[in-house]
């Protein structure tokens, strides 16, 4: 392919990549934050005899719709897999987080 066909294929797609790189890192950044404040969240619960049943729910939900994400793109049967327990075990928390009496 030559190079003004490359060209003109990417402006047709309307692809830029400096904007898709500012959200990767963005998005990179959030799921760090997500993770701390979760792990956060987890001790704060132990040591004062809370469940995490909610916390779990988010993780297991924000791990589900990334591996979706990406099995969406890519078709790996490991991303599938992984999206499905992700999902299944974000259900069963919900599910627990409903039915637990809050202390």
């Amino acid at each position: 392919m030559k190079r003004e066909e490359i060209l003109k294929k990417s402006r047709l797609e309307d692809c830029d990549e400096g904007k898709e790189y500012i959200e990767g890192r963005g998005r990179y950044y959030g799921e760090i934050v997500f993770a701390i404040l979760a792990a956060i969240l987890m001790i704060y619960n132990l040591f004062h005899g809370h469940t995490n049943h909610q916390v779990f729910t988010l993780f297991w939900g924000f791990l589900a719709a990334e591996g979706f994400g990406k099995y969406r793109t890519g078709k790996s049967k490991g991303e599938l897999i992984v999206t499905i327990c992700a999902g299944v075990a974000s259900i069963c928390y919900l599910i627990l987080s409903i039915m637990s009496p809050t202390p």
